[in-house]
């Protein structure tokens, strides 16, 4: 956030398509923070017209103004400090050696997630904000939309805040939930949304299985083992289904199944996916970048090497 200005978002993306009075339309949605507020704009077209669409509404959105406040606002009692680049605010009560384990947990994960996306950029006129609650019933009071009943994390996908509560001792769950939760906060922050949907929804499984293994991939959980696809579909169709919103579990175990395949199977692979993150970063355009760099691959020998590599290289792991 620059002034009153909209931050640089990703281009508009179509979310569905519609017929009616014999005319097929299409719905586009370009996100944008504002001091971390997320603000969608939404465009309607002709089908036929949207790539062109998409272009022009990429720059009218881009000269878009927004006077806005940021919400909510934080709780004046907790304590705020700044670290490695995030805002964080930590409820009286906590005790500091939790808030150490957390930020050591953390660091950790910001390494790893630098190792596959690159230095991270953070602007520090819209530092991300990590809130650290007593409780899960504090983090609700102040995530009232959080998901996690469980665990004790959750991220704020629209506006970049991380909610946690202190780790037990043991290296159970927890411990790899917050670090699931903040490798999603470390995507908005380098581009700039939540989306895509399959790329973040794989990187952030990832995390999770090595913390909670406590090895590298392709060793996986047992949970995410049983959900990996045994007859994958295609790259290419993966991403219609995420377009037509088909985000089931063979959705996401698909989606994990090829973050795994591109993080850790064979090079070529390897090396496609690194220059598709990296064109991302630098242009926010996710569907030039993985049609140039994943989708340019012969999608049918791509599905065939996923399954054959699934079958023999994924490890299922002990857990710690």
């Amino acid at each position: 956030m620059r002034g009153a200005a909209v931050e640089t978002g990703p281009p508009p993306r179509m979310t569905f398509q519609w017929e009616a009075e014999g005319r097929v339309h299409a719905e586009g949605v370009t996100y944008y923070v504002v001091k971390r507020n997320g603000v969608s704009v939404r465009w309607i077209c002709d089908a036929d017209k949207w790539p062109r669409f998409r272009d022009a509404s990429a720059a009218v959105a881009a000269s878009l103004r927004v006077e806005l406040e940021e919400w909510p606002p934080h709780p004046p009692d907790f304590e705020r400090e700044e670290v490695d680049g995030h805002l964080w605010y930590v409820q009286p009560g906590v005790d500091a050696s939790a808030v150490r384990e957390l930020k050591s947990l953390l660091r950790g994960v910001g390494r790893d997630f630098e190792k596959v996306h690159g230095k991270l950029r953070i602007d520090p006129e819209s530092a991300a904000i990590i809130t650290v609650c007593a409780s899960r019933d504090a983090m609700r009071a102040l995530s009232p939309d959080s998901r996690s009943d469980k665990y004790g994390a959750d991220v704020d996908f629209q506006a970049g805040r991380l909610f946690l509560t202190p780790l037990p001792s043991d290296d159970g769950p927890e411990h790899a939930d917050a670090a699931a939760n903040y490798w999603r906060l470390l995507f908005i922050v380098t581009y700039g949304s939540h989306w895509p949907y399959w790329l973040r929804s794989g990187e952030s499984e990832a995390a999770w299985c090595e913390e909670r293994t406590g090895k590298r991939l392709p060793y996986v959980t047992p949970e995410l083992r049983k959900k990996l696809p045994a007859d994958p579909v295609s790259f290419s169709r993966l991403l219609e289904m995420e377009t037509a919103e088909t985000w089931d579990d063979p959705f996401d175990g698909t989606a994990a199944a090829y973050v795994l395949f591109f993080r850790a199977g064979p090079s070529k692979y390897r090396k496609a996916y690194t220059a598709f993150l990296r064109e991302f970063a630098e242009t926010r355009n996710v569907q030039a970048a993985a049609a140039r760099h994943l989708g340019a691959l012969d999608q049918e020998r791509m599905r065939a090497d996923l399954a054959k590599w699934l079958s023999r290289s994924v490890k299922t792991a002990k857990l710690k």
